[in-house]
């Protein structure tokens, strides 16, 4: 995609810098285990917590992050991100137009990362398509308490993914540093239905700028 500089400078074990990698434990069992999979080089250290031990995974990464001493370093949070999650999810799927009244801010999974780290440079993200659902709720609190310097948004042509994420954040002092698109095959409208959507893919990096950009 063109984004091997970005990749190398954050993955890269040669990078004198300290790098970290936190992800959240899929609920699918096969997803999980691929995860973890793919991290075997980092060794991840799993991190089981319920809602009411969050900030003692906050201090835990704080203590951990002292202890590295410039190694890389992987966590895999497996905790629930809202001890309401149940009345937000169900006013998201349907859109409800009080759903912010019924999902007042509560400190999550995503705020003791952030927390535990002092903040986050990069955040990854992808949304599994859903037209409404707990992605937007997670999405709004990494951005009140990450307030990451860059954002990768995949997928910006499908339906229920980031597009809206994009125009948010270049509202916000974001600015695009990095755009690419994909066609999958040559032979559109072979059938008029997701497959044809999804042929066309496109991706955006975008960086936090202290100064908004002009109208």
């Amino acid at each position: 995609f063109g984004l091997d500089s970005v990749l190398e400078s954050t993955m890269s074990t040669k990078s004198t810098e300290l790098s970290v990698l936190v992800g959240f434990e899929d609920l699918d069992f096969a997803r999980a285990r691929a995860a973890r999979r793919a991290l075997k080089a980092w060794q991840p250290r799993r991190v089981k917590a319920s809602t009411t031990t969050l900030y003692a995974v906050a201090s835990r990464l704080r203590q951990d992050l002292q202890g590295l001493q410039g190694r890389q370093k992987a966590w895999i949070l497996s905790a629930q991100f809202r001890s309401n999650a149940t009345g937000c999810q169900k006013c998201t799927t349907v859109w409800t137009v009080d759903c912010p009244e019924k999902c007042t801010y509560q400190y999550g999974a995503i705020e003791a990362v952030c927390e535990g780290l002092k903040g986050i440079d990069l955040v990854f993200w992808d949304s599994d398509g859903s037209a409404a659902d707990g992605w937007l709720l997670e999405w709004l609190s990494i951005e009140r308490a990450c307030a990451p310097r860059f954002v990768l948004l995949l997928n910006l042509s499908l339906p229920n993914h980031g597009a809206w994420i994009r125009e948010r954040l270049r509202a916000s002092g974001y600015q695009e540093v990095w755009w690419d698109a994909k066609i999958l095959h040559p032979d559109p409208y072979l059938t008029m239905t997701l497959s044809d959507v999804r042929r066309v893919r496109s991706w955006v990096l975008l960086a936090y700028s202290p100064i908004h950009p002009q109208s």
